[in-house]
């Protein structure tokens, strides 16, 4: 069984990107950031991230928002070229620009 992460209603949720050992970017939300890094390091998080370890956790943002936005909010992340995923890397702030909707729940870590 993968990395399995309990919720509990009202928990906040975050998104989070890693860069692999390959210099790609893996984008995965959570409620549990520590347990988070903890299953991908043994192998059970993403099979995309066991295959390119070691890895270092490059952005993080909190979001107040329920699953479906967070769920929402890592696909347009997701989505984005490369060069974009870096200039959130390099200024998380620009998060909030990307998603209007969650601007004002989203906390830069």
């Amino acid at each position: 069984m993968r990395g399995v992460i309990s919720f509990k209603q009202g928990q906040s949720w975050y998104l989070y990107m890693l860069k692999c050992c390959d210099g790609s970017l893996y984008t995965g939300i959570t409620v549990d950031m520590e347990q988070r890094i903890k299953v991908h390091r043994e192998g059970r998080g993403s099979k995309y991230v066991f295959s390119r370890t070691p890895f270092t956790l490059v952005a993080l943002w909190k979001l107040v928002a329920c699953r479906s936005d967070a769920a929402s909010l890592e696909r347009q992340v997701k989505s984005l070229p490369k060069d974009r995923k870096w200039e959130l890397v390099r200024d998380p702030a620009l998060l909030k620009k990307m998603q209007q909707r969650l601007q004002e729940n989203i906390e830069v870590l």
